[in-house]
């Protein structure tokens, strides 16, 4: 990690009296102006490797939660969640123990164990320490241009991979999604409650005799979220952004033949959540 020092340039203001036999010269100098405290608020992103991982945080006035995302964005999976102390000066390296948040945690197969986890700030960095798999790593994390992310969300225009069609449910076996509120089958629609600071969140889904020699395509609102090979098995998609909206949402599963996405569909099935407000 890079290192610097923050310099404080302290002015000195020399007023020069007149000799006298009645008079004194006198000196004052000007108190030096602190620099803020700096804020940490905001998104903060790893460099990606060459296959497009990288780990991701976002920082409220109180909390950080730090995703894993995969491939660009296919998928992405809640690694940390927890408390935040912001810096009251700007003394470096700064250094903050934010504390779980296990019952946000506990929804995500890839989120940390421990209970409280260090940060430090230091010269543009956040950084934290990592273990996955026996392997512990130190993970740095660089601010993200907050002008670009305001320009890129004000032009882009989200794009949908599958053609917004009432599509008739088709194929062997049943698929549904479930939340803490119930689940979607018979065609309930399960809400689901969220405050402004959750950036992501994950659902549970099941399939039950489902073609397991085809590839399942799972879309939500018509966007493709993940590829996942489901026969009898249950797993969860991470849903984010638009797909946090408040209103109804739709999940797709759809296979295609020879696993083409411009050929026949052989199965399709389809399941509905709610998004409410806290």
């Amino acid at each position: 990690m890079k290192k610097s020092i923050i310099a404080l340039t302290v002015v000195t203001m020399f007023l020069l009296g007149g000799c006298s036999s009645s008079s004194t010269a006198t000196a004052t100098s000007a108190a030096p102006t602190p620099t803020p405290a700096p804020d940490l608020t905001g998104t903060w992103k790893a460099d990606p490797t060459d296959a497009g991982n990288y780990s991701e945080a976002t920082i409220t006035k109180d909390t950080i939660e730090i995703s894993w995302v995969i491939e660009n964005g296919k998928t992405t999976s809640l690694y940390w969640s927890g408390s935040y102390t912001a810096p009251t000066n700007n003394d470096e390296p700064y250094t903050w123990t934010s504390t779980a948040d296990k019952t946000k945690m506990s929804k995500s197969m890839f989120a940390s164990q421990d209970d409280t986890k260090d940060f430090t700030y230091e010269s543009g960095i956040i950084s934290f320490k990592a273990s996955m798999l026996g392997v512990t790593t130190t993970v740095e994390l660089k601010k993200a241009d907050s002008n670009t992310a305001t320009a890129s969300s004000t032009t882009e225009t989200v794009k949908k991979d599958l053609a917004d069609v009432n599509y008739s449910e088709m194929g062997a076996g049943t698929f549904y999604i479930t939340t803490p509120s119930g689940t979607s089958e018979n065609g309930n629609v399960p809400v689901v409650y969220i405050d402004s600071k959750t950036s992501m969140y994950q659902i549970g889904y099941v399939g039950k005799d489902l073609n397991g020699g085809s590839l399942s395509y799972i879309y939500v609102d018509g966007v493709l979220n993940d590829k996942e090979q489901i026969a009898n098995s249950q797993g969860s998609i991470t849903v984010k952004k638009d797909a946090l909206n408040v209103g109804t949402h739709k999940v797709e599963v759809v296979q295609y033949s020879n696993d083409d996405t411009s050929a026949t569909m052989t199965c399709y099935k389809s399941a509905s959540y709610e998004i409410k407000s806290k």
